[in-house]
């Protein structure tokens, strides 16, 4: 069904009329698990977030009222934000080695609110 060409409006439409709130849980965790396993293949998982995010709008309310249901809807929204958390971070790292790379006299300085640095005043007597 993944690599089936079905558009999200139909997807959430057929997810509405076919899925109880119960199976639509079951799919969710199923694709939460399948995320989990094949991180490494970009498609897929592309086409699982598609996936996640149609029953998501089908059965939204229906997972945010029902206590059981609502488990799973956190778990799933968990692991993709830390999963886009630690794109993010893979990211930065990624463009900082890129820069260093193409200039190794700039030493980029450790993220941070804020920097120690030396600085020399000359004297000037004033009179």
């Amino acid at each position: 069904m993944l690599y089936k060409g079905f558009t999200s409006a139909f997807l959430r439409r057929n997810f509405a009329e076919v899925l109880t709130a119960n199976d639509a849980v079951k799919v969710l965790n199923l694709g939460v698990n399948l995320l989990d396993q094949k991180a490494g293949n970009d498609r897929l998982c592309d086409r699982i977030i598609e996936l996640l995010l149609s029953l998501i709008d089908s059965h939204g309310d229906k997972l945010v009222w029902e206590e059981e249901c609502y488990a799973s809807l956190k778990r799933a929204k968990d692991y993709i934000q830390s999963m886009t958390e630690m794109t993010s971070a893979f990211t930065k790292l990624l463009s900082k080695s890129k820069a260093r790379s193409r200039l190794p006299e700039l030493e980029a300085p450790a993220q941070s609110d804020f920097v120690v640095e030396k600085v020399k005043f000359c004297k000037k007597i004033i009179i």
